[in-house]
């Protein structure tokens, strides 16, 4: 079956190695197919998740660089349009809002009152003012020029 060579001791011992190293003994029993099945699907299983681990890693990295090249393109567009941007108003509740009305209406009738305030005072201040006029009048008639100083200088001797 082999050929002999000058190693033929060398041959022999090597195919008997080999069929050593392959020969399965009889005693050991086969794998059951079960445990086979249940290793596969374990394997299966693994590579599974393994795969939607890296979809959802892909899925994660695309929604990032879209935000990143959306957020890219508004700063573009900001920075190339000198446009107004309104920002959004924050959001109030219907307590805050009711307060700030309340707070409005007391502002508008304590300046409705100081308006009612100015228009008195305006019309007293006139009135005054043509009441001095009239006095003013009265004294220009009845006295003479210098009698007021003389009468200051009577009544203040020290001031002289």
């Amino acid at each position: 079956m082999f050929r002999l060579t000058n190693k033929g001791s060398q041959s022999r011992k090597n195919h008997k190695i080999i069929n050593q190293t392959t020969k399965i003994s009889e005693s050991e029993q086969a794998i059951p197919k079960s445990s086979l099945q249940i290793q596969m699907e374990k394997q299966r299983e693994l590579e599974e998740k393994a795969r939607i681990e890296a979809e959802e890693a892909k899925k994660i990295m695309l929604e990032k660089e879209q935000q990143q090249k959306e957020e890219q393109q508004k700063r573009a567009i900001a920075e190339a349009a000198p446009i107004a941007v309104v920002q959004k108003a924050p959001e109030y509740s219907l307590s805050d809002m009711e307060a700030y009305i309340r707070k409005m209406t007391e502002y508008v009738n304590h300046m409705q009152m100081l308006e009612k305030r100015n228009q008195l005072l305006e019309s007293e201040n006139s009135r005054i003012q043509e009441e001095n006029n009239h006095l003013r009048r009265e004294m220009a008639v009845h006295i003479k020029p210098g009698i007021i100083a003389a009468q200051i200088q009577k009544s203040f001797p020290s001031y002289q």
